[in-house]
């Protein structure tokens, strides 16, 4: 091939304004050569966003479009006031180090009910140590005291140097439907963040779920 050409195609209107602000958001090249994003996103406005996704777009020095990416933001949906973290990999160059700068576009889907959910889930117990000197692992528990069973239940872990995100991570509960009870967690990064002095937990789950089946652990 000797040339390419580029149409585009829309329509009229789509989804209102919905008020979602990026912010504490930064990017660098990894060690291992890719181009990572990680900042938060905070849902400003009076209605809920379902299915928020950050759109990323690298440039260079002279403004020209280096890769662009798209990823969900953690917890995928927002309330009005919540905010969430995310990541944003770019992986398919050779080379990122002619990245000078980058532009974030944020969109979701405007709900007008804000979705309840049940009170009484909290993080236990938690701690952040090293793995052979070349991963930081957060390791901890949730508590289910909401009386019944939860559904899509994720831990995120962020982790910050003086106030400024250098690293977020995500992990689902092993079983992520959740009875009353006690279930631990585990959230890895790999390599370490190089400099940091403190992290942040945050839980997101569903009401419902499977129902309680009176499992009992014995001779243990």
């Amino acid at each position: 091939w000797n040339s390419y050409n580029l149409t585009r195609s829309y329509q009229a209107g789509g989804a209102a304004t919905l008020g979602l602000n990026v912010f504490n958001d930064n990017g660098a090249v990894t060690q291992s050569g890719d181009y990572e994003i990680v900042g938060q996103v905070r849902n400003n406005g009076t209605q809920r966003a379902e299915s928020v996704e950050v759109i990323s777009t690298l440039y260079d020095a002279n403004g020209t479009v280096v890769d662009c990416e798209e990823s969900y933001i953690y917890t995928t949906d927002l309330n009005p006031g919540e905010t969430s973290s995310f990541k944003v990999t770019f992986s398919q160059r050779a080379s990122y180090e002619n990245v000078a700068g980058y532009h974030l576009h944020i969109q979701g889907r405007p709900t007008a009910v804000p979705s309840a959910t049940p009170a009484g889930v909290d993080i236990l117990n938690n701690h952040a140590t090293y793995m052979d000197g070349s991963a930081l692992r957060v390791v901890g528990e949730v508590v289910n005291r909401t009386g019944s069973s939860i559904d899509s239940l994720r831990v995120t872990a962020d982790v910050f140097n003086q106030g400024q995100l250098v690293d977020t991570e995500l992990t689902r509960i092993l079983n992520s439907v959740v009875a009353e009870g006690k279930v631990c967690f585990k959230v890895n990064f790999w390599p370490a963040p190089a400099n940091w002095n403190s992290y942040n937990l945050t839980r997101s789950y569903q009401a419902g779920g499977a129902a309680t089946l009176g499992l009992n652990v014995f001779n243990d």
